[in-house]
């Protein structure tokens, strides 16, 4: 709204709410006036006309053409509301259709309004990512009501084609939803070979069209131009849209073994990376491998990886196998299994075969390239098999793990070699015995702070853990005594890992008040009275000894424990003195609690007591909100209050006679 605005012929001009000011207007001199003023670079004129029900008119031309027109009533101070609408007047101001209605209330309102106009435009869709059949949703968000009216409107996207060569095509975003709201929501499904890499998009502010008309305000044509591609509130801004239909696609051939020479019966393994998550269906795949002389080759057996972009494979060196580098056979060794098997796309192009074809052998991304792996099954050398551990459970700070990592033949041990663990902060298990033997003890001891890095426990870091602590130590097959032994262990989370063999948990946090509440119902406790105050925890605790809260009555008081070993809320009980006051209500001290030693001042950590997780990871004893010197002390419950009156005193009125027979006499309390 630019310029509408209003004046009585005995006032200076003021604007209409929530118009931009253009005034004041001089005071209307007669029936007809005309002003005009400069707003911006426009030159705007004012012409004023007195209608005969004593209502202003007031219609402002911008640059000679009529940019709007309003009116009030005399005393109204603002235009009336329209009880109906007899007319609608539109008008072009640049690119934009305006409209103004003109109706009746007991005279004449004339009202201009702007066009109503795109604020923005979104796209959303159901799935996580949008490939083949996926459905996008693309709303179209105007800054007011719209009404579609004949053949509904369309919205024209652009597909990227990949960029690179690949060729933009366009595509049409059907109408769905939305009319007689303020946003119009179009459907795309997803076609084979649609590919939108950067996002999807629109060719630009006029991609949003119609075959009849879609109107706004007053039944006027809305304003249908789109932000431009990539500005604020455009498809393109923020995060883009991504749309891919191309099948997943092997990239890359590697193994986490490093580079070496690996003997008879090792398990080598073998991941294919996909660029795309892939399904493994019926028969497991298997990859071909290349050897010295050809016509013994083998196959890496499937093992895990479906649903995820890495298949993992495994290859037992065989008895007669040699190569100096191992490979696979050729750019079609990964086979999917028959009869029957498959590996599918999993997202984008959800049942459709992925491409199995692998880079060159030889070639850059494959398994010849990226690792250097030599096979030897006359070598004469130990290698780990696996790790466990002793009893499952938690271990708290102090507390030893004893680690075992299994060879498949005895080793000697020099030094301390170490097994890094992942924890966090990173801790190491250390050698403690098993040298001529094939299982090696490791010692862990948790330290307070330590946790577990992964969710489902303690775990080592990963295949090359085990290390010889910088080369100060080393780990050599036992039956020359010279040939280092292969320290490369199973990959955390698969069979032989620490993680699979074994479940245990590090626990160095300390339980943590929750609340200090009492149960009771409000009103004055007296002499004599109980109180019961419940203190939860974040986890069971155990107890040992008397732990107590200090209360904040005059004098201070405890609340000494009475129950609840085990779980995680603890009772104490407060039973009130003679002479104890609590006004404003019952509330623990600014001190911690603490195990109380069963004086006053909310105990000072005497008598043994304390409070403990399994673990024994003591307690973080400081009560919520309590703080020395800061605010009043929290409140257990404000309608508790104490009021300890003393005991009463005995005080004779006259004399009391009487003997060991005949005791009579008169006393008064």
């Amino acid at each position: 709204l630019e310029g509408i605005s209003w004046a009585r012929d005995t006032d200076t001009a003021g604007p209409v709410p929530g118009a931009p000011a253009v005034g004041p207007f001089p005071r209307l001199a007669g029936p007809y006036d005309i002003d005009t003023f400069k707003l911006g670079a426009a030159t705007y004129a004012i012409v004023a006309a007195r209608s005969d029900h004593g209502i202003q008119l007031i219609y402002i031309h911008k640059n000679g053409t009529l940019e709007g027109a309003g009116s009030a009533r005399e005393g109204t101070g603002g235009f009336n509301r329209l009880d109906s609408v007899d007319r609608v007047t539109a008008f072009k101001l640049g690119a934009a259709t305006h409209a103004f209605t003109t109706g009746y209330q007991d005279g004449v309102s004339v009202i201009r309004i702007s066009p109503t106009l795109v604020t923005g435009v979104s796209a959303s869709s159901a799935d996580d990512t949008c490939g083949i059949g996926c459905a996008i949703n693309v709303t179209v968000a105007f800054d007011g009501p719209v009404r579609v009216q004949g053949p509904p409107p369309f919205l024209s996207l652009v597909l990227d084609g990949g960029g690179g060569g690949g060729a933009a095509t366009a595509v049409e975003a059907q109408y769905l939803r939305g009319n007689t709201t303020s946003e119009l929501v179009f459907n795309y499904a997803v076609r084979p070979g649609d590919l939108a890499a950067a996002g999807l998009g629109y060719g630009g502010p006029v991609a949003l069209a119609t075959r009849g008309n879609v109107l706004g305000r007053a039944d006027a044509s809305a304003y249908l131009v789109l932000p431009a591609p990539g500005a604020d509130g455009s498809l393109r801004a923020g995060d883009p849209f991504v749309v891919d239909t191309r099948p997943a696609a092997a990239l890359y051939v590697y193994s986490v073994l490093p580079n070496g020479t690996y003997p008879l019966d090792y398990p080598v393994p073998i991941t294919v990376a996909f660029d795309k998550p892939v399904a493994v269906l019926g028969q497991p795949p298997t990859l071909l491998l290349a050897l010295d002389g050809g016509e013994d080759d083998r196959r890496a057996d499937y093992v895990s990886g479906s649903g995820t972009r890495l298949l993992e494979f495994e290859y037992a060196v065989q008895p007669g196998d040699s190569t100096g580098r191992l490979e696979y056979a050729n750019a079609t060794a990964l086979e999917a299994g028959s009869p029957g098997g498959s590996i599918v796309d999993v997202d984008w192009a959800p049942g459709h075969a992925a491409n199995l074809t692998l880079p060159a052998p030889g070639g850059e991304g494959s398994l010849g390239h990226m690792r250097g792996i030599a096979i030897d099954p006359s070598l004469a050398v130990a290698y780990a098999t696996g790790v466990s551990a002793g009893a499952d459970g938690a271990y708290g700070p102090g507390h030893t793990i004893d680690i075992d990592v299994r060879f498949s033949a005895p080793v000697d041990v020099v030094g301390t070699p170490l097994l890094a663990l992942a924890t966090e902060p990173p801790q190491n298990a250390s050698y403690i015995s098993g040298s001529g033997t094939d299982r090696l003890t490791f010692r862990y001891t948790v330290q307070p702070g330590d946790a577990a890095a992964t969710a489902s426990g303690l775990e080592y870091r990963g295949p090359l853990a085990l290390s010889l602590g910088g080369g100060a130590a080393s780990i050599r097959t036992a039956s020359d005594g010279t040939t280092d032994a292969i320290l490369v262990l199973p990959a955390p989370g698969k069979e032989g890992s620490l993680g699979r063999q074994a479940n245990l948990t590090i626990d160095t946090a300390p339980p943590s008040i929750e609340g200090i509440v009492s149960p009771d119902p409000g009103g004055t406790y007296g002499t004599g009275r109980i109180v019961n105050i419940t203190v939860s925890f974040d986890e069971p605790v155990h107890v040992k000894g008397a732990p107590a809260i200090g209360l904040a009555t005059v004098p201070e008081r405890n609340a000494t424990y009475a129950s609840g070993n085990g779980t995680n809320m603890l009772s104490f009980l407060y039973t009130v003195q003679p002479g104890d006051e609590a006004a404003d209500g019952l509330a623990y001290t600014g001190l911690p609690m603490s195990p109380g030693n069963g004086g006053n001042g909310g105990g000072n950590g005497g008598g043994g007591a304390a409070i403990r997780d399994a673990v024994g990871n003591a307690a973080n004893m400081t009560a919520p909100g309590a703080a020395q010197g800061g605010p009043p002390p929290p409140a257990i419950r404000g309608d508790i209050r104490v009021h300890g009156a003393p005991l009463p005193v005995l005080v004779a009125a006259g004399d009391i006679r009487g003997n060991a027979d005949d005791a009579r006499g008169v006393a008064a309390f």
